[in-house]
C-alpha cells in the first residue's frame, strides 16, 4: 500500500510576499494579471490560503527567486515536515548543541549525505539532552532531514536565538497555550536592577522564555532557577539560558505550576523576579485560597 504524501503547507498572501521578495501589493498585482497564478486551496474569500509548493513552482516559472531567509525557510519548512517526524522538543536539544560548534563544524555538517547528518544529528543532540527539561531520548531519522539542514543552516547564519526563536514561535502555535508573551529585555532589566546588592541565587516561577533570568544573569546572578507551566516554555528557557548565561552559570529549569506543584519547595534563594501571568482566572482558588504559604 503506497505510503500518503505529506501535505503542504499553505501560506497567506502576505507570507507569499516575504517568500518572493516583494510587496503585498505585488502579489495582488500577480493574481489578477495572470490567469495561472495557482488558485487558493484554502482559508476564506477575504483571507485565502495557497499551497506552498503549487507558490514556489509558479514563483520559479517566472523567474522569481525566493528570497527567504533562513530563518523563514526554517518556518517553512517545520510547517511542512511529516507527521511523526521530530518534534520541536528534540530541535531545541539540537540548537543547544550546534550552538557549541564552530561556524566551520557546522558548514561540515550541513555537507554530509542525509544518513552521516542524522548520527551526527542524533550524537550532537544526545550530548546535552540532560540540561533540557521534560526531554525523551532524541531520535532523529532519515524523515528529519530537510528540517535537520534548515535548522543548522539558521543556526550557522543567523544565530541559535533566532532559530530558538522560530521553534518556540512554532510549538506555540501548535498547542492551545495562550498568553504566552516574552517580557521586553529593557524591563527585564530594569527589574534586575531593582533588586538590591548582587545576588547569586535568583528564582522565576513563571519564568517564561526566560528573559528575567538572562537579565539577573547579566548583573551577576550564577544560581539560576525557573518554573514554568508551559513544557516548550519552560524548554526553550533552559536553552535560551545555557547559551546566554555562561559556562560559569548553575541553571536549572522544571515544568510545572509552581502553585500547584512547586518544583523548588526547599528552595533558599537571594531574589525572585517574576512577570506573573495576570489574567488567569484557573489560577486554583479552590485548591489554594487556604494554602499556608499565603
Amino acid at each position: 500500500m503506497p505510503q500518503p504524501s505529506a501535505p503542504s503547507a499553505q501560506v497567506t498572501a502576505a507570507e507569499i510576499s516575504r517568500i518572493a521578495g516583494v510587496t503585498r501589493a505585488t502579489v495582488s498585482n500577480w493574481r489578477r494579471r495572470h490567469d495561472d497564478f495557482p488558485a487558493p486551496s484554502g482559508g476564506t474569500d477575504s483571507s485565502p490560503l495557497y499551497d506552498l509548493e503549487e507558490v514556489r513552482a509558479w514563483l520559479a516559472s517566472r523567474g522569481q527567486h525566493t528570497a527567504a531567509t533562513p530563518s523563514g525557510e526554517l518556518r517553512t519548512t517545520l510547517r511542512l515536515r511529516e507527521q511523526g517526524g521530530a518534534g520541536v522538543s528534540d530541535l531545541l536539544v539540537l540548537v543547544l548543541a550546534a550552538a557549541r560548534r564552530p561556524a566551520d563544524d557546522l558548514a561540515g555538517l550541513l555537507s554530509l549525505p542525509d544518513d552521516d547528518l542524522v548520527k551526527q544529528a542524533n550524537d550532537a543532540a544526545a550530548g546535552v539532552a540532560d540540561v533540557v527539561p521534560d526531554t525523551e531520548p532524541v531520535r532523529f531519522t532519515a524523515a528529519d532531514t530537510t528540517v535537520l539542514r534548515a535548522l543548522l543552516l539558521c543556526v550557522r547564519d543567523e544565530g541559535a536565538q533566532t532559530a530558538l526563536g522560530v521553534l518556540a514561535e512554532r510549538e506555540l502555535e501548535d498547542s492551545a497555550a495562550s498568553g504566552a508573551y516574552r517580557t521586553p529585555a529593557p524591563l527585564a532589566d530594569l527589574l534586575a536592577r531593582l533588586v538590591p546588592g548582587s545576588p547569586a541565587r535568583v528564582l522565576d516561577p513563571a519564568c517564561g522564555s526566560g528573559t528575567l533570568l538572562t537579565a539577573a544573569a547579566a548583573r551577576g546572578a550564577r544560581e539560576l532557577y525557573g518554573q514554568d507551566s508551559l513544557p516548550v516554555q519552560a524548554r526553550r528557557a533552559a536553552v535560551d539560558l545555557l547559551l546566554t548565561a555562561g559556562e560559569n552559570a548553575d541553571v536549572t529549569v522544571r515544568t510545572g505550576d509552581s502553585l500547584r506543584a512547586d518544583a523548588f519547595p526547599d528552595l533558599t534563594v537571594d531574589a525572585v523576579l517574576c512577570n506573573p501571568p495576570y489574567g488567569d482566572r484557573d489560577w486554583g482558588h479552590d485548591d489554594l485560597a487556604y494554602d499556608s504559604r499565603w
